[in-house]
C-alpha cells in the first residue's frame, strides 16, 4: 500500500487551507483515527488523520465512538469552537501544525512519520498534551517540554541546483534520496522526466544530466492534477500529478482534489492486518492507563511535598487556622481578616484558607 509522502501533505495541507477562518465543531477519535469537523459559513470540513499512516479532509464519515477516549476528550475541551488561524507543513516534512484560537492561541501538530504522534502545544510551543510520550537524541516529547520538531538534514527539493549533485556515489535515485527531502516514489518520477535511467550511477551525471534533473527535481512542486492509478479497475497508486513512470500499462483517473483521490484510494484498499484489531485496542488502553499513572504518580509527589512542609510548619499552620476559625466566628469582614493573615502570608477566601509555606 503507498505511504503518503511529503509531497503528498504538501498539497493535501493546501487544500485543509479552504478551511482557514473556520470554527474547529468536533473531535472524534476512533482508535488511531482522529476527525476534526471545521465550518465555515456553513460549509463543513472533515480532516482525517492517522497518526503515521496519512491525513487528508475526507467526504467518508464512520460513525463516532459514543464516549470520547482521554486524548480526544482533552483536545475537545481546550479547543472545541476555535478558530483556524493556519495551517501548515513544518520543514516539508511529514508533519503538520494546526495555529487555533479561541480565548489562548494553540498548536496542534500531527508528526506523520514512524508510528507518528499528535502534540498539542500553547502559543509559546510548550507541550500541553501529548499522544504518545517518547524521547529522543535531540527532543523529547511530553507535557511541560517544549516542542522542537525533527532536524531538517536534507535539501529543500523545491531549490536543488545542478551543484548539489556533485559529489553523489551509487544509484541514482538512492543517492538522490540521501541528499534532498523527496521519496524516492517521486525522485524517480524526475529521473523519468530528465529521460535519466533509473540504474544510471550518479557519479557518471553530465554536466547536461545534472541540469536537466534539478530542474525536474525542483519542478515537482508546481504540478497538480490529482491522479488515481487504477489495475483492473482497483486503484494501486495515487499522486498528486499524472506520473510518466506509470503512464504505461495502467488506467488513469483524474480528480478535482488529492484529498478526493486519496479517499478513494485508501477507501479500496483491503485492511492491512499487522495485529488483529483487539491487540491495538489493548496497547491503547495501556498507554492511556500509563498516561493516567504518571499524572497519578505526579500528583502524589506534590500531596506529599504539602504534606511535609504541613507538618514541618505545624505550629503556624494551627496559629493561622485558629486566628481565622476565631474571626469567622467573630463574623468579621473577609477583608479585615486578611489584613491579619498577610503579615504570615496567608488569606482567606470564600471561607477557605490558603497559606504560603514556600
Amino acid at each position: 500500500m503507498q505511504e503518503m509522502s511529503n509531497l503528498d501533505y504538501f498539497h493535501a495541507i493546501g487544500e485543509l487551507a479552504e478551511a482557514t477562518g473556520g470554527h474547529l465543531n468536533k473531535i472524534y477519535q476512533q482508535g488511531r483515527a482522529f476527525r476534526l469537523r471545521f465550518n465555515k459559513h456553513g460549509t463543513e470540513y472533515n480532516l482525517l488523520v492517522i497518526p503515521g499512516k496519512r491525513a487528508h479532509l475526507t467526504k467518508y464519515l464512520e460513525e463516532p465512538p459514543k464516549q470520547p477516549p482521554h486524548f480526544a476528550a482533552t483536545l475537545r475541551k481546550l479547543l472545541e469552537n476555535a478558530v483556524l488561524d493556519r495551517a501548515e507543513q513544518v520543514n516539508f516534512d511529514r508533519i503538520i501544525a494546526l495555529t487555533l484560537r479561541k480565548e489562548k492561541t494553540y498548536r496542534l501538530v500531527f508528526e506523520m512519520f514512524g508510528a507518528g504522534n499528535i502534540i498539542l502545544c500553547d502559543e509559546n510551543n510548550t507541550i500541553l498534551q501529548v499522544l504518545q510520550r517518547a524521547e529522543y537524541a535531540a527532543r523529547k516529547l511530553a507535557p511541560k517540554e517544549n516542542y522542537a520538531s525533527p532536524p531538517a538534514g536534507k535539501k529543500d527539493f523545491r531549490a536543488l541546483a545542478p551543484e548539489d549533485l556533485d559529489g553523489m556515489n551509487g544509484k541514482i535515485v538512492s543517492a538522490l534520496s540521501k541528499t534532498v527531502n523527496l521519496a524516492p516514489f517521486y525522485l524517480e518520477e524526475a529521473c523519468a522526466e530528465a529521460g535519466i535511467a533509473l540504474g544510471k550511477d550518479a557519479g557518471a551525471l553530465s554536466k547536461e544530466d545534472a541540469r536537466a534533473l534539478s530542474k525536474a527535481v525542483a519542478g515537482l512542486a508546481g504540478k497538480k492534477q490529482p491522479t488515481l492509478y487504477l489495475k483492473e479497475g482497483k486503484p494501486v497508486a495515487f499522486s498528486p500529478f499524472p506520473l510518466k513512470k506509470l503512464a504505461a500499462g495502467l488506467e488513469q483517473k483524474t480528480f478535482p482534489s488529492l484529498s478526493e483521490a486519496l479517499d478513494e484510494y485508501y477507501r479500496a484498499q483491503p485492511e492491512q492486518v499487522e495485529e488483529s484489531v483487539r491487540l491495538e485496542k489493548m496497547r491503547f488502553a495501556l498507554r492511556q492507563q500509563e498516561e493516567a499513572l504518571k499524572e497519578f504518580i505526579e500528583n502524589e509527589k506534590a500531596a506529599k511535598e504539602k504534606a511535609e512542609a504541613v507538618y514541618a510548619n505545624y505550629p503556624l499552620v494551627e496559629e493561622i487556622l485558629a486566628e481565622a476559625k476565631a474571626a469567622l466566628k467573630e463574623k468579621r469582614p473577609e477583608s479585615e481578616i486578611n489584613r491579619g493573615l498577610r503579615a504570615k502570608k496567608a488569606r482567606l477566601e470564600k471561607g477557605k484558607v490558603t497559606i504560603d509555606l514556600g
